[in-house]
C-alpha cells in the first residue's frame, strides 16, 4: 500500500481511498495550508493555529488543547 506526502489517501492498484484520522481530535481541527505553503491546523472553536510541518508534530498538543479550550462547548 502506498501513502502519499499528505497522507490524504492510498492506493492500492488503481484505487484510491480518502484516509479517515483515527484520532478523535480531529473532528475539532481544520487542517489547511497558509499563502507561505507552511502546513498548519486550526481549532474550529477558538481558532488557535498549530504548526503540523514537521514529522514529530504530533497530535498530543491537539489533545491537550481540547482538554483547555475555554470556547468549546
Amino acid at each position: 500500500m502506498f501513502f502519499s506526502k499528505d497522507n490524504q489517501t492510498t492506493t492500492k492498484g488503481s484505487v484510491r481511498r480518502k484516509i479517515t484520522p483515527k484520532v478523535v481530535g480531529w473532528n475539532h481541527f481544520t487542517k489547511y495550508i497558509t499563502e507561505e505553503g507552511e502546513k498548519r491546523t486550526r481549532c474550529n472553536d477558538c481558532y488557535v493555529t498549530y504548526n503540523m510541518e514537521s514529522t514529530s508534530s504530533s497530535t498530543t498538543n491537539l489533545n491537550n488543547h481540547l482538554k483547555t479550550c475555554l470556547k468549546r462547548p
